[in-house]
């Protein structure tokens, strides 16, 4: 058995376990990589009890080479009596129309082949032939670009349905393989040209580094990956027990407790954060990060930051809020502040059960008598106006900026927004709070205070209760839509 050999199969077992009788697709370029794995593989099946079907895509660069890859492809699937199949992808095309590099275009069709590849034959993992020397390369290429330890960490021999069991093989171990074996391959001619940036690393920067620095470069970061990957794996760990105490999901929103996340050390105050952006969408810089856990440190109360796609981040009692406040698409400015002016606004004709279904409310407002010595209240009996101080229709509305209104049981008359301040009421649920109008003048801020000039006295005759709940079907009254 060659040494290569019993490597593979110990990755494997070790890094990359497969269910036995699991079909297994194998990614092949014609490559020295590729073409090896195969044979590995091929090799090893009936210890793995594993199922293979090799897969070859033409990614229409190089018409005068693919179709010799194709055929030897072919000519070694027949030999080891594997499925074959091929594909066509036109990455010229998918690189002027997403206007992305000829290198990243090729890597999406590529994957996307893969899967639907996969998918096609009911294979349950896909084998790509990544080495020991990809992995150092691959090290380089995150840290130029800038990449968190995560990125760092490197390409692991697992994940989600791919497998790279030759991540612990070097290159040269490769081709001492297929000498041995008698095994012909293709070698790619774009791998030698320094147009893209991974090849400037393969050919320039890790000739040089080795030449110049480190003789063993491309061992000390395969073995730096290694352990980066270890310990990634268990600050993943620490990250996902944390997140389940302090983070608290909601519909298009996110709030993390400050307190609980205050105490965390900065390495997992980072991760916590960037989850959380993650989970709405976002994929948030290293400057985004840090400007979230300033805010959670010390910024004032009902501070926001502004983030892409339409996140936005406040700081409020006890959490950090992250959510969207019009949607999850580009905005800018203060959309909390945009978002109230004129979000709604309901002519009431009467007394009667009104619906706002796109927010999970109803208004009920009935008459009653007026009963001596009982003022307005609040909660489950709603607000208590005086019915005749009254003239319909009444409105209901969104708060605007400016609103004004005398608080029952204040000196005088102040903002809305200051006596919502003044309440600690949550920015988060200001939006949602409407106010009742009549002819123009603020009645009550629904569910929280009542206006003074429209509170019951002892002359009140008729007293119109108002009501602003979650909606309930159940509720025998007149629908009004």
């Amino acid at each position: 058995m060659h040494p290569v050999t019993a490597i593979t199969a110990r990755q494997i077992r070790d890094s990359a376990p497969i269910p036995a009788g699991c079909r297994l697709l194998v990614a092949t370029s014609a490559g020295p990589d590729s073409t090896a794995l195969l044979y590995l593989l091929a090799e090893l099946a009936a210890d793995l009890k594993t199922e293979l079907v090799a897969a070859y895509v033409d990614h229409g660069l190089r018409p005068a080479e693919s179709s010799s890859e194709r055929q030897l492809i072919r000519f070694h699937a027949e030999r080891l009596g594997i499925p074959f199949r091929l594909g066509a992808v036109d990455v010229p095309a998918f690189a002027r129309q997403h206007r992305t590099s000829t290198e990243e275009a090729a890597r999406i069709l590529r994957y996307r082949f893969l899967e639907e590849t996969a998918d096609a034959v009911d294979a349950q993992f896909i084998a790509l032939g990544h080495t020991a020397d990809d992995q150092a390369e691959e090290l380089l290429l995150r840290l130029l670009r800038g990449s968190g330890r995560q990125g760092l960490a490197g390409m692991r021999a697992r994940r989600g349905r791919y497998i790279r069991p030759l991540l612990e093989v070097r290159k040269r171990q490769l081709l001492d393989y297929l000498e041995r074996h008698t095994i012909a391959f293709h070698e790619d001619s774009s791998n030698r040209s320094t147009l893209y940036l991974r090849n400037r690393i393969r050919h320039l920067l890790l000739p040089h580094l080795a030449a110049h620095y480190n003789p063993r470069i491309s061992q000390t970061l395969v073995q730096t990956a290694e352990v980066l990957g270890e310990e990634e794996r268990l600050l993943e760990e620490l990250t996902s027990d944390i997140w389940e105490r302090l983070a608290t999901p909601g519909r298009d929103e996110l709030q993390l407790d400050t307190t609980l996340f205050r105490n965390q050390p900065v390495a997992l105050q980072r991760r916590l954060l960037e989850r959380a952006c993650w989970q709405l969408g976002c994929r948030p810089s290293f400057r985004g990060i840090e400007q979230i856990r300033r805010l959670a440190a010390g910024g004032g109360r009902g501070e926001c930051l502004h983030l892409a796609g339409g996140l936005r981040v406040r700081l409020e009692p006890g959490c950090l809020l992250f959510h969207h406040p019009l949607g999850r698409r580009p905005q800018r400015g203060n959309l909390e502040s945009d978002a109230g002016p004129g979000r709604f606004r309901r002519e009431i004709p009467g007394p009667g059960r009104y619906h706002f279904t796109e927010m999970g409310k109803e208004l009920l407002l009935s008459l009653e008598n007026a009963v001596p010595g009982r003022n307005e209240k609040v909660g489950g009996d709603g607000e208590r106006l005086d019915a005749d101080r009254l003239v319909f229709p009444l409105e209901l509305r969104s708060i605007r900026p400016g609103d004004r209104f005398w608080p029952l049981g204040a000196p005088g008359r102040k903002k809305v927004g200051d006596f919502f301040t003044d309440h600690k009421v949550p920015r988060r649920q200001r939006r949602d709070i409407p106010v009742l109008t009549s002819n123009g003048a603020i009645a009550a801020v629904v569910g929280c205070r009542i206006d003074h000039g429209f509170r019951v006295t002892p002359e009140t005759r008729r007293v119109l209760v108002v009501r602003w709940r979650d909606r309930r079907e159940e509720e025998d009254q007149p629908r009004i839509e």
